[in-house]
């Protein structure tokens, strides 16, 4: 048997064979990481506007609306995707919407607090001092 012969029978067929097992996965990774880019880009836009404390409430300083906070309520659609992060990030990013949705400050601050590891950047930090900040003028107008 020559070279080709053994390409034509054996190492084409399994290559192709290795790649179509393999395309999921690597499917997986990519939108995993193109998701895990999207949060961090929205994360670094989180900030409060105004930062002064002259609305109703903390919670109405956040006037953005998120593509990722959009499929953390959507979660049953976007189980797969959810899934593929890490448990911390998914398990923090729900329970931060959730508590801005409750207006439970507390909450919101816990896991902007417990998201700063997963920032490659300080920013999340910077954002994390601004609503800090707008949080001790609302406590100082009561």
């Amino acid at each position: 048997m020559t070279t080709k012969d053994w390409l034509e029978i054996l190492v084409v067929p399994v290559t192709l064979a290795l790649l179509a097992l393999v395309w999921p996965l690597i499917q997986s990774w990519s939108r995993k990481r193109a998701f895990m880019s999207l949060i961090q880009r929205e994360l670094r836009e989180l900030g409060p506007y105004p930062e002064l404390a002259v609305k109703n409430d903390w919670a109405d300083h956040l006037q953005k609306t998120f593509v990722h906070q959009r499929i953390f309520q959507d979660a049953s659609t976007n189980r797969d995707l959810l899934l593929s992060l890490a448990p911390n990030v998914t398990y923090y990013l729900s329970q931060l919407w959730n508590a801005h949705a409750m207006r439970d400050y507390a909450q919101w601050h816990h896991c902007l607090k417990k998201l700063l590891p997963f920032d490659k950047t300080t920013s999340l930090a910077t954002i994390l001092a601004k609503w800090e900040q707008l949080q001790v003028g609302y406590e100082a107008k009561s």
